[in-house]
């Protein structure tokens, strides 16, 4: 044995902390500059996790949403100095729509209410809802593919469509439109696509985060009959295929031919194993450094909870005995300590097992 020293310990055992309940959680934020943990709710309120449970709403936006299925407040995003309140929902017509308010006193103020974009959804799934804001200010927005099955208009593949793709905007609006486009987005002139395009062929990215230290984005797509998906992509690089619906994982689907350059996943796994990808983040925290820059994530169906340590071409799973049934999303205390959230309404604490 190189080094020497006696055999190997029992790996770490991990347990999930009951932290909180809410009413149908779909994700875990804070806000920058604060220490208040925020839980999404998708029936449209965002409320404070205090120690004696959920504070009053620091938003309820629950009138203004179509509230089922895949449906409803489904993401929420700061802007870097936390003077504005990004939202993703669908509102009572059924269409996505990005919502700016003023963020002042740890809340938002409805009167400020800004509309940025509204997006048409032919369906009723496929929503997608992920936000985030960069470490320059611009605003991510994940879209679905607009739902059915299979795509059957085939729009994460057309340009011209802003589903199944993930787009990239300045919420600083233009002379003409309530944002700008950076101009390193693929279609920034609108020519040959929509300028707002930064990356297509998705089918349903529910929830993907950047990695600040590595600077990656990093997806998971939710599949269709066989196969789910994580895609990591360094963020300096816009114009990204991931291939659906001519490929499901790394797999043909549909007879459909391999895009040219089209990226593939890191990490894919079939439905013998769960059904449905719920995507987290990269681990960056102190209180269990042995999981220190993996990127951890999970299975709504089977609720499997696994670490992703990168590598080339593909990342290697590590197990972490842990489960949640019907885990909805992944999120970061201002620490840097992973929270969950779950269908069945609990909000839990990733911590060592004692």
């Amino acid at each position: 044995m190189v080094g020497g020293g006696g055999p190997a310990g029992p790996a770490p055992r991990y347990v999930l902390r009951k932290m909180a309940t809410a009413d149908n959680p779909v994700g875990i934020y804070v806000a920058p500059g604060s220490t208040t943990v925020l839980v999404v709710e998708q029936t449209g309120r965002i409320r404070p996790i205090t120690p004696t449970g959920l504070g009053p709403p620091v938003l309820d936006v629950s009138a203004d949403i179509s509230g089922t299925g895949e449906r409803g407040l489904l993401g929420v995003a700061w802007s870097l100095n936390a003077d504005h309140l990004y939202v993703d929902l669908t509102n009572t017509a059924g269409d996505t729509e990005i919502r700016e308010y003023v963020w002042t006193n740890d809340r938002a103020d409805t009167a400020t209410q800004r509309v940025l974009l509204t997006i048409k959804q032919p369906y009723s799934n496929h929503n997608g809802g992920q936000l985030l804001v960069d470490s320059q200010g611009l605003l991510w927005i994940g879209m679905g593919d607009g739902g059915s099955a299979g795509d059957p208009e085939n729009r994460a593949q057309n340009p011209r469509e802003l589903l199944g793709k993930i787009l990239r905007i300045d919420p600083t609006p233009s002379a003409t439109a309530p944002y700008s486009i950076p101009p390193d987005n693929p279609y920034a002139d609108g020519v040959a696509g929509r300028p707002e395009i930064w990356a297509m062929g998705l089918r349903n990215p529910w929830r993907f985060s950047i990695d600040e230290p590595t600077k990656r984005l990093i997806v998971s797509d939710v599949g269709q009959g066989d196969w789910e998906e994580i895609d990591a992509l360094p963020v300096s690089k816009p114009g990204a295929n991931l291939g659906w619906r001519l490929r499901e994982g790394r797999h043909a689907f549909n007879d459909g031919d391999r895009p040219a350059g089209v990226v593939e996943p890191v990490y894919e796994y079939s439905h013998a194993y769960g059904c449905s990808v719920t995507g987290g983040v990269v681990y960056r925290g102190k209180a269990l450094p042995e999981l220190r820059g993996k990127y951890l994530f999970g299975d709504y169906c089977k609720g499997q909870i696994g670490a992703l340590t990168p590598g080339a071409p593909l990342w290697r799973r590590q197990a972490l005995g842990i489960t949640q049934q019907q885990l909805t999303s992944f999120g970061v205390d201002s620490i840097g300590e992973v929270w969950l959230t779950s269908g069945d309404g609990v909000v839990s604490k990733l911590v060592r097992a004692t």
